[in-house]
This record gives structure tokens, C-alpha cells and sequence, in this order.
């Protein structure tokens, strides 16, 4: 099922089939986005009960044979979970969907459009659940909509399952699974892959860097050793860097650095009272991707290298740190779900 995403490019698309059944108007997939995305839900909030309560109903309308809640954690938090039983259990897979239903707690000054409309033109659907997973939610519904509609029963058991907390470490994916709602012979994950499918797995390493150099006063810069010059050289090098051990090309194309905060002031206090010194002190805070066959220990000694690399060639007498980190779960600024 195809619905539109914020990145997708509508000419082209309208160029092979015509603008008429690309409106995203007149999709019932995105009509059921749209009210997802109007149900105001960060993680650990109301808006994640009413969500799943919402599609559990919805789900009756194309004949899963159960549609249910399932709550963890004494009940604060709770999964939407639906299925259709197959016609040949014993000689046919299964098939599970799952995506995530909450979405990030922050909105940028920079939107145009009001996050939780779900407004709709004829290119595009404007909201701030366009960069999770509802899109991919409300696809796979439709998916066994249209397969309801056209009369036809899948051979093996289809699941569907609707998620929560995905950015509090994956909670509810880890309640599903140890309440026994996970199992299947295959699986679908509607992540972040714009429209691509992905097939191999990355591991993640949330690492932290500390450069550390020498102060000076401005007008005797040439003496100093600036930190956030070195900050600067490190993220393009880090970009393109090439990490060991890859077992083949494919596996190669997954892995990546990306430095995502850079924090840079004088001493490790990042003191920004006096910027007239040269700064001598820069956190950065960023993410390996690694497939199978790669460790952390391995992408770590990668990243040292690379560091050391630098240094040596642009940076002498630079120190520097590295750590990972555990991944950051992302607090609500609403209020907390009832217990």
C-alpha cells in the first residue's frame, strides 16, 4: 500500500499515473493517517491510550479474528494488537506488521503547518507522524482492508501490531514480545526508509567524544589548540569514514557515523560568558550503524583511529575521549499517563 511521505517527490509520480488517484484526498489510507495523527501522542502520555484504543477499534472492520490490548507495566502503557487467522496453518508462513504509534516531543518553530492537522493537499500530507511510522501504521491496515474488500483469506496467519514506546528503548516491542505477540516466520518493520525497502539489519552504538585543547587569548590563537576546529575536521572525516569488517558490500552500505550534537565553549563546564578566549573544550554526541558480523568494540576502534588520525595530521597535542553511551529515551513534556 503507498501512501505519501513529506520527502516523496509528487511530479514524478503524477508524470507515470496522473494526479487523480495520487490525492492523497481521496486515499482511505491516508484518511485513516489523518486521524492517527490527529490524536496528540508523545510518548508517555494520555494521547498513547487513546491511540491504541482507537485503532483496536478500528481494526473489527476488516474481520481480524482478535483485536486487542495488551497492557504492561501494571497497566500505564498498553499495545494494540490484531489478527487473521490463516486458512493453512500448518503448511503456510506467517506474516507480522509492526510500527510504533508515538512520535517525537518536540515541534520545530520552523513548521508551516499546524503538526497534528494532518492537512492534506495535492502533493503531500503535512504532519509531524510523516517522519515516524504512522504512514506505514495506516498502510498496513489498508493493506488487509484491500485484501478484505477483494474476498481473499491469506493461507497463513497475518498480525498486526500497533506499538508504543518505541522512544523509551522499544518497551512496548519488548512487552509484545515476552506476552507472546511477536511470533511469526516473517516480519515487516515500517520504519524510516522512505519508501525503500531495507533489507538487512543495523545495530546501534550512541557514542559520546570529548576533544579537549589549549586555551588562549585571541591575539595569541596561533599558540592555542582549538577544539571545535578539531570538531570541524572530525565530522566530515567521520562522514565518510569506512568502518572495518564488513562481511560484503551489502552489509557496507548500513554502516555509517553520524555526529548529531556538537557542543563547544572553554574548559568542560562549556562556559559561553567570555567567547574572546579560544575554546579548548567540544562534546560531540553522535550514532554508529553496524551490521552483522561487526562489533561495538570494532566500530569503536574505528572511531579512535580515525580520531587519532586527525590529530596527528592537523591537531597535535589534541586529547580526546571517547565513550558510548546508553541510547537517550525521550522524556514527554506533556503529562504522564494515569497509573
Amino acid at each position: 500500500m503507498y501512501i505519501h511521505h513529506a520527502i516523496f517527490d509528487p511530479k514524478s509520480h503524477q508524470q507515470r499515473h496522473g494526479r487523480g488517484r495520487d490525492d492523497p484526498r481521496r486515499v482511505p489510507c491516508a484518511a485513516l493517517k489523518k486521524k492517527t495523527i490527529q490524536i496528540k501522542f508523545y510518548a508517555q502520555t494520555v494521547g498513547e491510550l487513546e491511540t491504541t484504543r482507537f485503532m483496536v477499534d478500528q481494526m473489527p472492520s476488516i474481520d481480524l479474528d482478535s483485536a486487542v490490548h495488551h497492557p504492561f507495566d501494571n497497566g500505564a502503557h498498553q499495545n494494540a494488537v490484531g489478527r487473521r487467522k490463516g486458512t493453512s496453518l500448518f503448511t503456510s508462513k506467517s506474516l507480522l506488521f509492526v510500527g510504533h504509534v508515538d512520535t517525537n516531543n518536540f515541534v520545530s518553530e520552523r513548521w508551516k503547518a499546524i503538526p497534528w492537522e494532518g492537512k492534506f493537499d495535492v502533493d503531500f500530507i503535512y504532519d509531524i507522524g510523516v517522519s515516524n511510522m504512522k504512514p506505514g501504521c495506516a498502510a498496513y491496515f489498508s493493506a488487509m482492508k484491500k485484501l478484505r474488500d477483494a474476498g481473499g483469506t491469506p493461507k497463513g496467519d497475518v498480525v498486526l501490531t500497533y506499538v508504543v514506546g518505541e522512544l523509551q528503548d522499544g518497551v512496548g516491542s519488548v512487552a509484545a514480545i515476552e506476552q507472546g505477540q511477536m511470533s511469526a516466520d516473517y516480519f515487516i518493520n515500517w520504519g524510516r526508509s522512505d519508501i525503500r525497502a531495507i533489507t538487512v539489519h543495523a545495530e546501534s552504538l550512541a557514542f559520546e567524544i570529548e576533544l579537549t585543547g589549549i586555551t588562549r587569548h585571541m591575539s595569541a590563537r596561533k599558540e592555542a589548540i582549538e577544539a571545535i576546529r578539531a570538531a570541524s575536521s572530525l565530522i566530515p572525516h567521520l562522514t565518510a569514514l569506512t568502518l572495518s569488517n564488513a562481511r560484503s558490500l551489502t552489509h557496507e552500505k548500513v554502516n555509517r557515523y553520524h555526529i548529531g550534537v556538537v557542543h563547544g565553549a572553554l574548559c568542560n563546564e562549556l562556559a559561553e560568558w567570555r567567547p574572546l578566549p579560544v575554546l579548548d573544550y567540544c562534546r560531540l554526541r553522535g550514532s554508529a550503524r553496524y551490521a552483522p558480523g561487526q562489533t561495538q568494540a570494532g566500530i569503536l576502534t574505528d572511531l579512535r583511529q580515525a580520531i587519532e588520525d586527525m590529530i596527528r595530521g592537523k591537531f597535535p597535542g589534541l586529547q580526546y575521549e571517547i565513550k558510548a553511551v546508553d541510547e537517550p529515551t525521550i522524556p514527554s513534556r506533556a503529562c504522564q499517563v494515569a497509573q
